[in-house]
């Protein structure tokens, strides 16, 4: 194997490797069970894998909430305010982590009830 071929490995094992450092787990999804606008929180009821889990999510101001409403032959993101929110919807959520907690990057919401 050349030196640059080498090279070359190397730096794809690197990219590989930093990617899954970064990534964070797949978005969460399930049921809203409650909202506190007070607390700036969504608690969402998830199953993944055969197992239910109650997950607090935290929205900041930097969070987006949207949901999709058709116009015309197409769809149109809309931006939601936590206190619309209803519990019985559901969403899922693009989430980091932050010091111990779930923090929402992006909140879709995917059927209201």
């Amino acid at each position: 194997m050349g030196q640059a071929t080498r090279v070359h490995v190397l730096a794809m094992i690197s990219v590989i490797w930093l990617s899954t450092v970064l990534a964070d787990e797949a978005p969460i999804s399930g049921k809203v069970q409650v909202v506190d606008p007070a607390a700036s929180t969504l608690t969402i009821e998830a199953t993944s894998q055969g197992k239910t889990r109650r997950v607090t999510v935290e929205i900041k101001p930097t969070s987006r909430i949207v949901r999709f409403v058709r116009v015309g032959a197409g769809f149109e993101e809309q931006r939601v305010q936590l206190a619309d929110m209803k519990p019985g919807w559901v969403i899922s959520v693009t989430t980091r982590h932050e010091d111990g907690r779930e923090v929402a990057e992006v909140v879709k919401i995917i059927f209201e009830r």
